[in-house]
């Protein structure tokens, strides 16, 4: 069966667009229920939790599609390469 290729500029750009730095998933709380929220940096963010904006969420949903792909590409080639 073909694997399909991963569009690896598509995925590339939109890396660029959405915000820099180190990500982070953290629980919070929303009045009396826990929540889990992303902190899209961890130092300029500090301890505030923040909305994704539209570039971070394209972003998420591109890299999150992409990933099964990447994964048996990246398998593939290990087991090319190792004895």
């Amino acid at each position: 069966m073909e694997q399909q290729k991963v569009d690896l500029d598509a995925l590339e750009a939109a890396l660029g667009k959405s915000t820099p730095g180190e990500w982070v998933a953290e629980y919070g709380y929303v009045g009396d229920r826990r929540q889990k929220f992303l902190k899209r940096n961890k130092e300029r963010d500090g301890d505030r939790l923040r909305d994704l904006g539209y570039d971070d969420a394209d972003f998420i949903a591109l890299a999150h599609n992409a990933l099964p792909a990447l994964i048996a590409e990246l398998r593939e080639l290990r087991a090319r390469t190792t004895p």
